[in-house]
Parts: C-alpha cells; structure tokens; sequence
C-alpha cells in the first residue's frame, strides 16, 4: 500500500513539474486556460488598469484614478445610452468612477494657478470646467496633463479589443469635446 501511495504522489508531483517546465517553455498550461476561460467578464474588465500599469508605468491606483476621472469627465458629455454602453464595455465601472480623486471646489482663487484656472473655466462653460476639474485629478495623483491622452490611447485599444469596439469611438468623441 506504501508502495503504491509513493508511486502516486511521484507521478503527481512529476506531472506537476512538467506542467511548470512546460509554462516556462512558452507551452500553454491546461489547467491555466481553463481557469482563463472561465474567468467572468467582470474579471476581463480588470485588464484595463494592467495594460495601463504595464503599457505607461503607472501605479495601480494611478491607473485606476485616472481611469475613473477620465470616465466621469466624459460621462456629462456622452448621452445616457452611450455612457451606459461604455459602463457594458469595461465591467466594474462603478469602482473606477469611485477612485477618481475628489476635485475641492471650495478654494477661491489667489493662492493656486490651478484653482484659478478652473474658476476661470467656469466662466467659459461646463465642458471647460469639466476639462480643468480633469486636469486637477491628474495633477493630484502625480500624473501630468499628457498622461490624460496616453490614458485615452491606452483605454481605446482596450475597448477595440472587447466586445463592444464601437464604445471606443464613443470615448474619443467625448473626451474630445471635454478637452477642446
């Protein structure tokens, strides 16, 4: 019975080796891509903050940050139904437009070059103001004003890729019109 129960755990702990050597090797491991395709959509939806981490190095709560400021700014310049189908295109929407910083509107202007830029703004239009609240975000989490279309480029490949690839175009079109 030792016997036996020895050639087992040697054949179990080899077919795990070769799994691992097979990984290593650039050969797929089955019992990863099943658990790849089982993944839930929610789960595909976390891709986009890596692909920024990776592709801009950014931190995760950079990424995430920015992610949701530039997804709140659009939001007031997309129609219901084109901001609902970019929500349908990158699941767990909610927690992105959740960990955009919060923008104090409560300072006057005098002591900052960016409040008084934004109090400015406010004089031009809600869309301008929108643009400058945006900035003000990436300011906060330590990313500066290119890093918003870095973003964009970075989120519209993401969504070219998924299953709803018109929604890229939807994001261009609105975030365009916020930073004119």
């Amino acid at each position: 019975m030792k016997k036996m129960l020895c050639i087992a755990l040697v054949g179990l702990v080899s077919a795990q080796v070769q799994a691992a050597d097979n990984t290593m090797n650039g050969q797929l491991n089955p019992v990863a891509t099943v658990e790849a395709d089982s993944s839930s959509m929610a789960q595909a939806g976390l891709a986009l903050i890596p692909m920024l981490t990776q592709s801009l190095g950014v931190t995760e709560a950079q990424a995430t940050g920015g992610m949701g400021s530039i997804f709140q700014a659009v939001q007031g310049a997309m129609s219901t139904s084109d901001f609902n189908s970019l929500s349908k295109a990158v699941p767990n929407m909610d927690s992105l437009l959740s960990a955009a910083p919060a923008v104090d509107t409560s300072k006057k202007s005098g002591g900052n070059l960016l409040s008084g830029a934004m109090d400015a703004a406010a004089q031009y239009g809600a869309k301008t103001k929108v643009g400058a609240q945006l900035l003000s975000q990436f300011k906060s989490l330590g990313l500066s004003p290119d890093m918003i279309s870095k973003f964009a480029d970075v989120a519209k490949t993401y969504l070219q890729k998924g299953e709803m690839p018109q929604t890229a175009d939807l994001l261009s079109t609105a975030l365009s019109s916020v930073l004119k």
